[in-house]
């Protein structure tokens, strides 16, 4: 990187390397998802050969892998987002898919992160009895797809102000 500017718009970074900066695109979209397009503008003649400029324009979602959103009523975790926005639904497990067009106005309630551990107190059928992370009271809440914990281990859940969430051990980061 030769330069950058701060734009209100984001930032601008200067690079001498066409390849170097499609590389940068391509490993910033893979992990935090969105796009970018390039469009060349002509600048000049060189021994006369056209000289272009290349400008990469990348645009990052709202929402990404690991936040929490409330969407339509429903309270969607956010799988991975490009063209289109995958997602699971932390009170039925049921898949969604839409578009970061349909999010605009989706509000961002937690972030995956934000996870801690509870004691699983006793499965009932299609609900779990959990200890409140902040107040330690017993508290009914919907048994997630594919759950397999046993009463009186730890469970990863999520507290938000629209109730709390169990999740998969395999969808909380590990500490490092």
């Amino acid at each position: 990187m030769s330069d950058y500017q701060e734009q209100k718009e984001g930032v601008d970074l200067y690079m001498g390397s066409m390849n170097a900066s499609r590389q940068v695109c391509r490993m910033i979209i893979s992990e935090l998802g969105g796009s970018f397009s390039e469009s060349p503008t002509l600048v000049g003649m060189k021994d006369g050969k056209n000289l272009y400029r290349i400008t990469f324009a990348m645009r990052l979602p709202e929402f990404r892998p690991g936040d929490v959103i409330k969407f339509r009523g429903r309270i969607i975790q956010i799988r991975s987002s490009g063209k289109k926005v995958h997602g699971i639904s932390l009170e039925d497990g049921s898949r969604f898919i839409s578009t970061p067009e349909e999010l605009k106005g989706a509000e961002k309630i937690a972030n995956i992160g934000d996870a801690v551990l509870t004691v699983l107190v006793s499965i009932e059928g299609n609900a779990i009895l959990v200890l409140d992370p902040e107040t330690y009271e017993t508290v009914a809440i919907k048994k997630p797809m594919f759950f397999n914990a046993e009463a009186g281990s730890e469970i990863p859940v999520l507290k938000t102000e629209y109730g709390i969430f169990a999740l998969a051990h395999s969808e909380v980061p590990q500490e490092k």
